[in-house]
């Protein structure tokens, strides 16, 4: 028999957000040569649609920052696609954040998301 893998469903990673939807907002997603899972740090490209967080990049005077974290899973595809991002006023679980790294815990704090350990 074989095991089933099973992805980050929507939100496992949020502990606390604001009242009504407050911490969420909805924008774009860039083409995407891979799925991005829900917990995905985000941040946003040159067009302001979001990305895969990968960290500051090269460039000390433009340094990436992370903006937010991805509420639910989309698919690999060559297309935007629309999604939802918790983006302020929430608590999140570091443990269960992709791309998270010590930068990124730094601009998600700067944005009022708290990730905790």
């Amino acid at each position: 028999m074989s095991f089933t893998h099973q992805k980050p469903r929507a939100a496992d990673f949020m502990l606390s957000e604001a009242s009504g939807q407050r911490s969420r907002e909805t924008g774009e997603m860039a083409a995407i040569t891979t799925d991005a899972y829900a917990g995905q740090v985000l941040a946003k490209d040159a067009d302001g649609r979001y990305i895969p967080f990968t960290g500051k990049g090269d460039l000390p005077d433009a340094p990436v920052k992370a903006v937010g974290v991805l509420y639910a899973g989309v698919p690999a595809s060559e297309e935007p696609q629309d999604i939802v991002v918790l983006s302020r006023d929430a608590e999140v679980a570091g443990a269960l954040l992709l791309g998270l790294d010590a930068d990124a815990y730094a601009d998600l704090a700067g944005q009022g998301v708290i990730v905790r350990t």
